[in-house]
């Protein structure tokens, strides 16, 4: 899904020759995420391959990661101020992504989604193989 949906994010908005849109948020970013904003964008240029070297923003894979481990502890013993620390993670990954030109809003909403489904399919596929699993209870064994 993310070759298929594969778009640069607001920072290189103007590199890949789309206007002067978003060049607010090139011109108010924190100097680290310019740095490497500028080596994604040399690498791409260069048609190279280098570590973390690729440019793509749809679906975002950090918010889909941080909303995986929001779900992940919302469905563990560890209780509610854990999950609720998860599910600030994600809000904080999810905010920050669009904040810093990283990803439009709908790349960080495509990747919660996905994450979701992920989690329901795996889920009916884990319940699904415990009911094969399960030995015939004694009610069915007496009839």
């Amino acid at each position: 899904v993310q070759a298929l949906g594969s778009s640069a994010g607001p920072v290189f908005w103007s590199r890949v020759g789309l206007g002067d849109r978003f060049e607010q948020i090139a011109a108010d970013i924190p100097q680290a995420t310019l740095m490497t904003s500028n080596y994604l964008w040399a690498v791409y240029s260069e048609k190279g391959n280098a570590l973390g070297g690729g440019i793509s923003a749809m679906p975002s894979l950090h918010v889909a990661m941080a909303a995986w481990i929001a779900i992940a502890y919302a469905r563990t013993r560890f209780g509610l101020p854990v999950a609720a620390l998860a599910f600030s993670y994600w809000v904080v990954v999810f905010y920050g992504s669009v904040a810093l030109g990283w990803h439009y809003f709908m790349d960080g909403v495509v990747g919660t989604l996905m994450t979701g489904l992920a989690f329901v399919i795996g889920h009916f596929l884990v319940e699904r193989a415990r009911e094969r699993r399960a030995p015939p209870s004694a009610a069915s064994a007496s009839a």
